[in-house]
């Protein structure tokens, strides 16, 4: 090549680099100019949930292909070797039943649970607890069959949250020091932390590499088979199957197109599929309408997705009055 026509291609290998790196300057002050909200990152925006795990959260889930993160069990941690979280023995006590608690964090915390227990009493009934914080049915059900069922419950009773549809992705520390973010419907993406804390451009990025999404039919179908896959599991093993629908903890009229429509989504799947069910948006709207304070349902103030500890002896009550349990 001539030296003429290197220099020209020089010339145009640096003009396109330095357009290319124009265009990314002008995106990156755009999005802030913009304000562009957390929910636009997709999956790059933090989980509340996890926050105050922190860095420290890989000693408490592992890396798992199927379920993209899963607790870490054993006798000194929170979950036992069948996924659960309250230490019963597997061995069964004559005439007592035994419930299974799935879900994901509104489960796991077990303000609900608590609340049963309290009403109900323990001389008949175990509570096992297999919550685990940002799971969706579809991992929940994967759980079930690879841990769970293992104790072979009389009753399952499955918390179908209203942020079922999709799944949360998880950014934690890997054993470099990297950090890293993974989920279940990719395997996990080492990110420069650098980068991330500092470009609203490169956090972007991130979440669309690490979208639970995909169209919202393929999701709505997903969560509809899982559904579908407790209830064959239940049948097949001689259990009761029960959902608990739960709300999202704000007035009705403040609820989002999507938190609405996820509702309607759930509500036609269960009829559908002839599940037996419990929808906790009316005792929780009628307990507003009573007079209860907002924040006095809400874990802490402003958290739309926890039920506090007045909540969960509310629900357990309403759950008593339409006999959750038989007698």
């Amino acid at each position: 090549m001539a030296r003429g026509s290197r220099t020209r291609f020089r010339t145009k290998v640096l003009l396109s680099v330095l357009s290319l790196l124009g265009t990314l300057a002008v995106a990156e002050i755009s999005m802030r100019v913009a304000g562009v909200s957390e929910e636009s990152f997709g999956g790059a925006r933090e989980e509340v949930q996890f926050r105050s795990q922190g860095a420290r959260i890989h000693e408490r889930f592992r890396i798992d292909e199927e379920l993209g993160f899963c607790p870490l069990m054993g006798p000194d941690r929170l979950y036992d070797e069948f996924g659960t979280r309250h230490r019963y023995s597997v061995d069964r006590r004559p005439g007592v039943e035994r419930l299974l608690f799935v879900g994901d964090s509104v489960t796991a915390q077990g303000k609900i649970v608590g609340g049963l227990a309290a009403l109900y009493g323990d001389e008949t009934r175990e509570y096992w607890n297999a919550g685990v914080t940002g799971y969706n049915l579809v991992q929940e059900l994967a759980f079930y069959r690879r841990f769970n069922r293992a104790i072979e419950p009389d009753h399952i009773v499955l918390t179908f949250h209203n942020n079922d549809f999709g799944t949360t992705p998880v950014a934690t520390v890997d054993e470099d020091g990297h950090l890293a973010v993974f989920s279940p419907r990719g395997s996990g993406v080492t990110i420069n932390a650098w980068l991330y804390e500092r470009l609203f451009l490169y956090r972007f990025l991130v979440g669309r590499m690490m979208r639970s999404g995909g169209e919202r039919e393929t999701l709505v179908a997903e969560t509809r088979n899982a559904l579908q896959g407790f209830q064959r599991v239940a049948e097949e093993e001689g259990a009761e199957l029960s959902v608990l629908l739960f709300p999202i903890l704000k007035p009705f009229d403040e609820w989002w197109p999507e938190e609405k429509q996820s509702r309607e989504d759930a509500l036609r799947m269960l009829e559908e599929l002839e599940i037996r069910y419990f929808d906790l948006l009316p005792p929780f709207r009628v307990s507003l309408e009573g007079g209860a304070d907002l924040t006095d349902l809400q874990k802490e103030p402003g958290d739309t997705w926890h039920p506090s500890a007045m909540a969960g002896a509310m629900f357990a009550q309403h759950l008593r009055e339409r006999a959750l349990f038989r007698p």
